[in-house]
């Protein structure tokens, strides 16, 4: 997932003819991160996700995953997720968080090895 996401990063910061500096000046994403980002180094968490997406007008699945969830797709999961107790649906956003961190430091190791 790493490298698929960098590539439409860069894909998309290259069609809005943005430096890598000046993205992460719009985006408030460091320099650095972006870079690691494109290079597959690393994985955007929730919040980086959500930055690019509004910079470059695209969704956050979009920009995760090459397409947008269809509404079907997004209310199966919704409607999953409303089935748990609060204590339940804050604790699997936690674990998402986590899995995505989990992501970002594999592919930063392996990133490193290349």
């Amino acid at each position: 997932m790493s490298t698929e996401i960098g590539v439409r990063i860069k894909q998309l910061r290259s069609a809005r003819d943005l430096s890598l500096r000046q993205l992460a000046d719009i985006s408030d994403i460091s320099f650095n991160q972006i870079h690691k980002y494109e290079k597959g180094m690393s994985v955007p968490n929730r919040a980086s996700v959500i930055k690019l997406a509004k910079v470059f007008n695209v969704k956050p699945t979009w920009l995760l995953f090459g397409r947008d969830v269809d509404s079907t797709e997004a209310d199966d999961i919704s409607n999953k997720i409303g089935q748990l107790s609060e204590e339940s649906k804050a604790t699997f956003l936690n674990l998402l968080d986590r899995f995505i961190e989990i992501e970002s430091v594999a592919g930063e190791k392996s990133g490193g090895e290349e």
